[in-house]
């Protein structure tokens, strides 16, 4: 990255947590077993009707 952005490391340091927030939020959400609710096909069918009208 420090390359890339032509900045030095110590300015580039507030963004590189932006780097670790995805896999300890998968991590997290696994195991306090978070998940999207999955629709039935009937309710997909309504609200792709929904967002279509």
């Amino acid at each position: 990255m420090v390359g890339m952005l032509a900045v030095s490391a110590a300015e580039y340091l507030p963004y590189a947590f932006m780097c670790w927030i995805p896999p300890i939020m998968v991590t997290l959400f696994a195991y306090l077993n978070i998940r999207m609710k999955r629709l039935t096909p009937k309710k997909q069918k309504a609200r792709l009707a929904e967002l279509t009208e």
